[in-house]
């Protein structure tokens, strides 16, 4: 099995990983924020590149 043959997960040292609170909060709100403001303008220049390149394609047809 390859369970059986990966390192227990016990012999990490457990103390290395966890971060003071106070430091860990503000940073998550703002990647949060930051993720929701991403989608929202590749949302937004996806549908505006799709609108463009559609404009683009019927202006080239008609000349």
């Amino acid at each position: 099995n390859f369970l059986a043959m990966s390192p227990k997960p016990e012999l990490a040292p457990p103390e290395e990983d966890p971060l003071p609170p106070k430091d860990d909060e503000v940073p998550a709100e703002n990647e949060q924020a930051f993720n929701k403001i991403v989608r929202f303008f590749l949302f937004d220049l996806s549908i505006l590149w799709k609108l463009a390149f559609r404009t683009y394609l019927e202006n080239s047809y008609r000349c």
